[in-house]
């Protein structure tokens, strides 16, 4: 299976932090880019996020600066009808795999306006991106086998003419590509939707496999932040259903 995390409520909400460094301010949560992060002033600091109204919530999904990893030791997550925090009436810990750059945590659907995460560091605690929101889950028709992971050697090489190495190094990036097979219509409109909103212009968090799939055994692994890299592409295989493959490039 394949769950897309696609409207992102947390960059639609007003977003206010206890304390931050003003070079780091809390709206850099909500650029597209995992390198320009939020930074506080302190080793603890919490962050209001105001949904405007009560929105259906069941998943939180925060990733790391890829250079630097995650910037926190600690964090929960809280929700509440009111600004008041005092007893919230939602609350559960997030725990992060540093190998993969990634925390996820799936509950049940709630419906609240007001959410805080509550923010443990060393000197400071620093935030990339996260996604507060509900997800879009394709049981019926799994991922199709046979799809690819790349993982690309962004850095720059260049040799003289004793084929010595100069190399400024940049990191990596991720490129997945998959097909999913006899999709009903609905299930098209539900990616055509995930189009629609983010184009190849804006980011969303996709995992592939997840409990008891047997696709994978590392779900967080093949799960992340990422771009469409093209339109998706459809095949009409049989009547009234349809062949969907994709591509995508992670974001940086």
């Amino acid at each position: 299976m394949i769950t897309f995390y696609n409207y992102n409520l947390a960059d639609q909400g007003t977003m206010t932090a206890s304390n931050e460094n003003a070079l780091f301010p809390v709206s850099n949560i909500q650029d597209d880019r995992r390198t320009k992060v939020f930074r506080s002033t302190s080793s603890s600091v919490s962050i209001t996020v105001d949904l405007q109204t009560a929105e259906p919530v069941d998943s939180f999904i925060i990733v790391d600066h890829p250079k630097r990893g995650f910037g926190h030791s600690t964090l929960t997550l809280e929700a509440s009808p009111t600004p008041s925090f005092a007893s919230p009436a939602f609350t559960t810990t997030v725990s992060v795999d540093h190998e993969f750059g990634i925390g996820i945590k799936e509950f049940t659907s709630v419906n609240f306006r007001f959410w805080r995460l509550v923010m443990t560091g060393s000197s400071f605690v620093e935030v990339s991106k996260i996604f507060l929101g509900s997800k879009v889950l394709m049981t019926d028709n799994s991922i199709d086998y046979g799809w690819t992971y790349t993982d690309n050697d962004l850095s720059n090489i260049k040799t003289n003419r004793f084929n010595q190495r100069f190399i400024d190094e940049i990191g990596s990036q991720v490129g997945i590509s998959f097909s999913l097979k006899y999709l009903n219509k609905t299930e098209v409109d539900q990616i055509f939707g995930i189009y629609d909103f983010n184009r190849r212009s804006k980011p969303f968090f996709i995992k592939i496999g997840g409990g008891a799939d047997p696709i994978i055994n590392n779900e967080n692994r093949f799960a992340g932040y990422f771009y469409m890299d093209r339109t998706p592409r459809v095949r009409n295989p049989a009547f009234a259903l349809y062949n969907m493959s994709m591509r995508l490039v992670e974001g940086k």
